[in-house]
């Protein structure tokens, strides 16, 4: 990939925080962008400056929420310049997959990944499984790969809503690296529910919208979460 610009999504004493810190590379303005974030299928979690956390759940929350973090991206987008965005989010690119919590199988036609590459000028890579982060044999920072319950977790790549070549990344226990203290999947608060099955909140550029359905849309105004996702202990 390259040098890129690392967008840290994870809040606080996270554990996951601190591996992200680590994996960050000196930022340089390449048109890619990894974002280090729990999230599902159905949205990618971030928090505001008070410490409240909120969920994107479509790509114009998502590219909002980015908005804040990077003034490349702002740049990026109104110039429509080219980009890609690597998502190191749990299942953000997954249809269908069990919750590590739950159990229960999650179906999400059209995933946070496939909506976010609908704009015209981003290409998405985001895992088909739960991403793992954690340190390598000597220690550092690493993503340690990615788990299904297929056994062939990895990377897919999205471009205009549609889901394209994928490289093979699975995680394997007792691996080569050792896990961090969770991963980036959803926590048992929300007994890994689908979009359809639990309201949420997302940014806007004009404020909070309550989202009641897969492609976002619903009633206007702010509300508190019905659900929430963290990480998967």
């Amino acid at each position: 990939m390259g040098d890129t610009i690392g967008v840290n999504l994870f809040y606080g004493e996270d554990p996951l925080r601190q591996v992200a810190n680590g994996l960050m590379p000196p930022p340089k303005d390449d048109g890619v962008f990894v974002v280090y974030a729990h999230g599902s299928s159905n949205n990618v979690q971030y928090y505001d400056e008070n410490g409240g956390r909120h969920w994107t759940a479509t790509r114009d929350a998502f590219s909002t929420v980015m908005g804040w973090h990077s003034k490349e991206w702002q740049t990026a987008m109104k110039s429509g310049k080219n980009i890609t965005v690597v998502l190191l989010s749990c299942n953000t690119g997954s249809n269908n997959y069990v919750d590590h919590n739950s159990q229960k199988r999650i179906v999400t036609p059209i995933n946070i990944a496939q909506r976010i590459s609908t704009f015209p000028n981003v290409t998405v890579i985001a895992p088909d499984g739960y991403c793992y982060y954690g340190g390598d044999k000597n220690g550092k920072p690493a993503i340690l790969g990615v788990l299904n319950e297929k056994g062939n977790g990895g990377f897919r790549t999205f471009k205009n809503g549609k889901g394209g070549p994928k490289s093979f990344n699975p995680y394997k226990e007792n691996g080569t690296g050792k896990k961090a203290d969770g991963n980036t999947g959803p926590s048992r608060e929300n007994n890994g529910l689908s979009r359809e099955q639990n309201d949420a909140t997302v940014a806007t550029g004009s404020g909070d919208v309550k989202i009641s359905s897969i492609d976002g849309s619903g009633g206007s105004g702010s509300g508190s979460s019905s659900g929430s996702t963290s990480t998967g202990k």
